[in-house]
């Protein structure tokens, strides 16, 4: 079976979640200084390696009956995903594996920053929590993109 590849840079990663918790301590700054603490630099890329573990293992979990395999890896500087869909890879899937990685990116960021805020300031995390269902149906979307159509035969949906 064919598989398709996709390779994310954890400092690509890092960077927008810097941006985003920048961006979201400065607005909050004007009203309290305290709020600095909620932004991200190198010293806590350690830690918010667990996250994006977690982002891969809820968006492993909602694929499982979707393709026939997933399987990724964190190494040092990327993080790897190996994917196997159902039947056949259409001629499209270059195209749709973009999006797909531009998804499953934008879910994992937006996952650390949820999980983030969960530990240095609690009551921002549902900010990124309000978005994180619409991200994953954005990666499930073009998940059923790659794999191909699955024809069921007709029943009576039995005896009805």
């Amino acid at each position: 079976m064919d598989s398709l590849n996709i390779e994310i840079q954890l400092s690509a990663i890092f960077s927008e979640v810097d941006v985003r918790t920048y961006y979201q301590g400065e607005s909050l700054k004007k009203k309290d200084a305290d709020f600095s603490c909620i932004q991200t630099s190198s010293d806590d890329y350690d830690t918010l390696r667990t996250p994006i573990e977690t982002a891969l293992n809820n968006i492993n979990g909602r694929l499982i009956k979707r393709v026939w395999d997933f399987k990724w890896s964190v190494d040092e500087a990327a993080l790897n995903i190996e994917l196997i869909p159902h039947n056949r890879i259409p001629p499209h899937a270059d195209k749709v594996v973009l999006l797909l990685k531009k998804a499953i990116f934008d879910y994992i960021v937006n996952y650390v920053c949820y999980e983030w805020f969960l530990m240095v300031n609690p009551e921002l995390a549902p900010i990124p929590e309000k978005r994180s269902e619409a991200l994953m149906w954005d990666v499930v979307k073009f998940i059923g993109m790659i794999s191909g159509m699955i024809r069921r035969r007709a029943t009576d949906l039995a005896g009805i």
